[in-house]
Parts: C-alpha cells; structure tokens; sequence
C-alpha cells in the first residue's frame, strides 16, 4: 500500500481539550493541545492555512487575539472548526468575522433534534442553529461550511439532511459530507459506528443528486470515487466550485492506494481508501474502473 505525503501548506492549532459537547464519536480526544509558547511561530510558518481547532475552540480566550495575529501576518485562510454553539452570540460571531475568520467549518450532524441530541450528548441543537443563522444574517454565508460526520447513526438521514439545509440556508459556501474516522472515541468499538461503503452509498448518490439539481456544493471526504459510477457529472471544477466530490486533499495523507487502486482510471483524481477503513473492512467493496 502507497501512502501519500503530508501537505505542509497549513498549520493546526488545538486550542483547548474542553468542549461544551460530547460526540459519540468525537475524535479530538487524542489530540495534543498546541503549546501555548509555540502557537504563533505555526501561524508565521503557514504557507496557506491556519485552522484553529479543538476540543471547542470558541472556549478559548486567546481565540480573537490569534485570528488577528494571523490575519495580520498576511495568512490566506484563517478557518475555524466548531459546533456553532457559542456562534448563538451575535456578538461574538460579529467578533469572529471582524477579527478575519475566512471559513466557519460549523460540525452539525444531524437537522432532527433528537439524532442530534444524541450525537452531541447534549441539548444545544437550537443555539447551534442560531449560531449558523447568525453566521448568515452577519453576512457570512459564503465563508460558512457545515460538516456531516457520516455514520452508522445518521448515514440514512443524509437526503432528508441535504433537503433540510438547502430549505433553511440555500446560501451557504457548501455542505462537508465527511466519512467517519476510527480515531478517539470509535477506536473502542469501531464496528458500532462505521458502515460498510456499500451501505452508505445509496443514501450518497441520492444525496449528491438532491444537491446537484438545486445547485448547491458539497464536498465528500472519505469514500473511494470507485464506487461512484455518476462520479464525472459531480466531479469538483475549481475554475467555477460546481461541485467538490474529489476529496479533500488535506486529508490526504490519511488515504492509502491498495493494489486494486493500481489499475483503476481514477487513480490520479481520486486519494484512495481510508487507513482505517481497510483494517476494518479490507477491500472487497472497491471496483476499479
């Protein structure tokens, strides 16, 4: 198996191991916190990126203060991963967009109450909302992504998901359909929160179809192009951001080419399977073109 280089065109920053959530399958629970006295030599360092994350990194009181130091030492993308529970304050979302936040990568796995009650183990599902309302209402839509973890416990609610948001925010920058990883909380019991691609890829296709005729970008990480047939009408055009179904190269190092990858067509489009997932799984799933 060939494993891909890491990109080093962007720098992580974890702020904090606190979250006011606590996601079933929340991966952040191996994550070292970036060191205080080194925070600012990565942002001088960032070719590209900066993404602050967590934990929540909303908790953190040096947040502001970082999004600016990078703003002002000229980083391109300054992104923000959070739940969007803190974002409920027009304040502080206010603050965020000032400070020079580029993308507001809002983790929203479920539009039903409860499933998202459940994920999260928690009840801020309407403060989360209104924090993605506030986003938009501050102007921010087009710097607003919202991210799907795709699950045993949620994988079949992706049409009514994708429905559910092109009702309720048509302008947002895109949807994140992002296949589960065996890191953190997973790693105890794999099995219960990883499905087969098999399984989920009905509920992708019909979801990407939904998203393809109302016109709004989606982006999925995770799941082998081998598997899906109509992958030319949905494939990412970067001149235009039609579509973003080629993957997300950050990502990229995770992935790894199995010999069947060797033969396929889509070998130079496509990052290949997930490290994890093929401990699980192995390979059977995949059908080189």
């Amino acid at each position: 198996m060939q494993k891909k280089n890491k990109p080093d065109n962007q720098k992580i920053i974890i702020l904090t191991n606190r979250c006011n959530q606590d996601c079933v399958f929340c991966s952040g629970t191996e994550r070292r916190v970036t060191v205080k006295a080194e925070i600012k030599k990565e942002i001088l360092t960032a070719r590209r990126a900066v993404i602050f994350e967590g934990g929540e990194p909303t908790l953190s009181v040096n947040l502001i203060n970082l999004i600016k130091f990078a703003k002002n030492n000229n980083v391109p993308e300054i992104i923000l991963v959070t739940n969007g529970v803190m974002l409920s304050s027009k304040n502080l979302t206010e603050k965020l967009i000032d400070s020079g936040v580029t993308l507001f990568n809002i983790s929203f796995h479920s539009h039903l109450l409860s499933l998202y009650n459940k994920i999260t183990k928690s009840n801020y599902y309407h403060l989360a909302t209104r924090g993605i309302k506030n986003l938009i209402n501050c102007g921010a839509s087009k710097k607003t992504r919202l991210t799907f973890v795709v699950s045993k416990i949620n994988y079949k609610t992706m049409p009514a998901y994708i429905r559910w948001v092109i009702k309720n925010f048509p302008d947002i920058f895109y949807i994140a359909l992002n296949y589960i990883k065996v890191l953190g909380v997973v790693k105890k019991n794999p099995y219960k929160y990883v499905p087969r691609f098999s399984a989920v890829k009905p509920y992708l296709l019909r979801s990407l179809e939904i998203a393809r005729k109302n016109k709004v970008k989606v982006l999925v990480d995770g799941f082998p192009l081998c598997l899906m047939k109509e992958y030319p009408k949905y494939r990412y055009r970067e001149d235009t951001y039609e579509f973003m179904v080629s993957g997300n190269l950050s990502f990229a190092q995770e992935k790894v080419r199995v010999q069947k990858c060797k033969t396929c067509s889509l070998n130079s489009v496509c990052n290949g399977i997930r490290d994890d997932y093929f401990k699980l799984y192995k390979n059977k799933e995949l059908r080189p073109q």
